[in-house]
């Protein structure tokens, strides 16, 4: 994965949280939201790579699973069902 340089331009305070935001802000997302059966389906049907699905009541990906998305981009295909 290629690395990019960014240059914090929020608040000249800067927290744990401030950063913290700043930071999932700059993340890539590689996951599929899913929202109905139809949309699952046609997800699934791609036969040529391997699914990871996480069913979860949350409103946001986790980052977490974002950064799994992005570490193996184009090898698995992830997405998620809320």
């Amino acid at each position: 994965m290629a690395s990019e340089q960014f240059r914090y331009s929020g608040d000249s305070e800067v927290t744990v949280e401030k950063l913290k935001k700043w930071l999932l802000s700059k993340l890539p997302n590689y996951v599929t939201s899913l929202k109905t059966v139809a949309e699952a389906k046609e997800f699934a049907s791609e036969k040529a790579i391997h699914k990871v699905f996480l069913f979860t009541d949350k409103k946001k990906t986790p980052p977490i699973f974002q950064a799994l998305a992005t570490e193996w981009n184009n090898k698995l295909r992830f997405a998620v069902v809320n």
